[in-house]
């Protein structure tokens, strides 16, 4: 009898299968997303990433779609993958072509992938409209196409595409092409326009099994309504047992299943574990890791891995999370690898103040002329970080001397070539100087200051590694000279922080946020002298 939300939540956990094997899509499905693009060293870096976090199949990609994937296949065979299956991803055999004489099938047979998926169409208005064949053609097509592959030795997996907007329409058929794909090893149902909700997630799952069997054993359901996590839930309490998703919300239009949000909801909602509780904790590092080589931004107010949902701002919620963590945090960031931050905005009060600063151990009050200072060093901006809050804390109270001084700095005229910036330094009284080139004026101020950092302090400063860089435009009506803020991401030494700048300049906006960045972790490391 269900008579409490924990009696709810067991009864729910109890309802989903015993083990669920987790089959990747990024290198194929997240590879369609705009603006993505991976490489093939790309995608064999990847490979191994995913290994490491135990992921069970790695759809590589579609031969006959990309001379790319046709390498990648050659090339994976030497990675050293102590857990992952390699997948190639292609169609049915085309309507006009023999089994045995569909490109698309040999080169899927060539590409010598541990397991073939080929997706065919679920639907009978997708049959006449788009592969303009008939419904009956199109179960030939599916039958042969699978028992090509398995003729030749291949573990073959069938990608039910547009199931259920077929089945909306005419259940009969779609049902049909999964008979048609009895003899694959497993059927994969799939939400391709990605239109349904849980509840008719779960009927059509039901009815399919119980007309079907238990090779219909897995869900690949795509973003556009938001409920791609959802559903995926959904089917999963059915008793399918392969879950089909990707990394950072990567996909086509909204993507795909975000293994970011789904599997911690599943650890932390559902007690259900996929993962072990240690890679769950690489899970933030995992998705920046994701976000740098695709290029592609997540949000940063993303569930669970985003710099900013354990991020808080002002006093009621800095001072309530500092007291009794779970007044504003659903789980601890820990969980996942992320970080508790706090940010001070223009509309900080004393208390926020107060609240903030006892993270770092400062005890003040709020007529303390500490505070005062600090809040007349706020107003006027939009945010600042935690840390930025500890350096003028540890200037003011502690009286830290600085570590080091940028006295100045000037991009140089690059003449078509890479940027180039001069900076000054001061260390310990004594002015030093570096150039260094980069790949834009931010990134050769940076490398410029690091030069000279590295070359004149003994401590280590190539520790410090910066994490992200996220641009945000304030003010857009005023176009190219609109107000721009940035954020910068970095760690060392096991410890994260994050700083802020803003300028109509984003090399003004960024210098600020990088000077602190390295300030605060050479306060961290307790050295700054002279190494000369």
């Amino acid at each position: 009898m269900i008579d409490s939300v924990d009696s709810l939540l067991t009864d729910l956990s109890s309802r989903l299968p015993q083990h669920v094997l987790l089959y990747d899509v990024t290198l194929r499905d997240g590879n369609q997303t705009p603006g993505v693009g991976f490489t093939l060293e790309d995608k064999l870096e990847i490979s191994q990433k995913l290994d490491s976090l135990r992921i069970d199949f790695i759809e590589g990609g579609w031969p006959y779609s990309s001379l790319t994937d046709v390498t990648f296949f050659q090339k994976a065979k030497d990675l050293e993958l102590e857990h992952a299956k390699i997948v190639a991803f292609g169609s049915t055999r085309h309507s006009k072509n023999p089994v045995n004489k569909d490109p698309n099938l040999e080169l899927l047979l060539k590409c010598d992938a541990d397991i073939i998926t080929i997706f065919g169409k679920s639907s009978e208005e997708q049959a006449r409209e788009v592969l303009k064949t008939t419904p009956e053609t199109n179960l030939t097509m599916i039958g042969e196409s699978i028992d090509y592959l398995k003729d030749h030795g291949f573990i073959t997996f069938f990608d039910a595409e547009h199931y259920f907007d077929g089945f909306k329409i005419n259940p009969d058929y779609s049902l049909e092409t999964l008979k048609a794909a009895k003899n694959a090893d497993a059927i994969i149902l799939c939400d391709t326009n990605g239109g349904f909700i849980p509840e008719m997630i779960e009927f059509v799952v039901n009815k399919s099994r119980q007309k079907i069997g238990g090779k219909v054993c897995g869900i690949h359901c795509h973003n556009d309504s938001g409920l791609a996590n959802a559903n995926t839930i959904a089917a999963l309490k059915c008793g399918l047992t392969q879950i089909q998703g990707g990394f950072c919300g990567m996909g086509e239009r909204a993507g795909n299943v975000d293994f970011c949000e789904l599997l911690p909801t599943l650890r932390y909602k559902y007690n259900y574990q996929t993962i072990s509780d240690a890679n769950m904790r690489k899970l933030k590092s995992y998705a920046d890791y994701f976000e740098r080589i695709s290029g592609f931004k997540m949000p940063l107010n993303k569930p669970y891995v985003g710099n900013y949902v354990f991020k808080h701002t002002g006093g009621i919620h800095a001072d309530g999370v500092l007291k009794f963590a779970k007044a504003y945090e659903h789980i601890n960031p820990e969980l996942v690898g992320n970080r508790r931050d706090f940010t001070l905005s223009d509309q900080a009060g004393s208390a926020s103040i107060v609240a903030v600063a006892e993270k770092f151990g400062f005890k003040l009050n709020k007529k303390d002329p500490v505070v005062k200072k600090i809040l007349n060093n706020v107003k006027g901006r939009h945010h600042i970080t935690d840390t930025q809050l500890y350096l003028l804390l540890a200037e003011e109270r502690e009286k830290k001397p600085l570590p080091f001084e940028l006295i100045d700095y000037k991009l140089m005229d690059s003449k078509g070539e890479k940027p180039r910036t001069w900076v000054k330094v001061r260390i310990e009284k004594r002015d030093w100087e570096e150039i260094s080139e980069g790949v834009g004026p931010v990134h050769s101020f940076d490398c410029a200051l690091r030069k000279v950092l590295s070359r004149h302090l003994t401590a280590k400063i190539e520790k410090v590694q910066l994490t992200s860089y996220h641009v945000t435009i304030h003010q857009e009506e005023k176009g190219t000279a609109a107000l721009t803020e940035v954020s910068i991401g970095f760690r060392a030494n096991g410890e994260r922080g994050s700083t802020i700048g803003e300028s109509e300049d984003i090399l003004k906006a960024s210098v600020p946020p990088l000077v602190d960045a390295y300030t605060y972790f050479l306060f961290k490391m307790n050295s700054h002298s002279n190494g000369i």
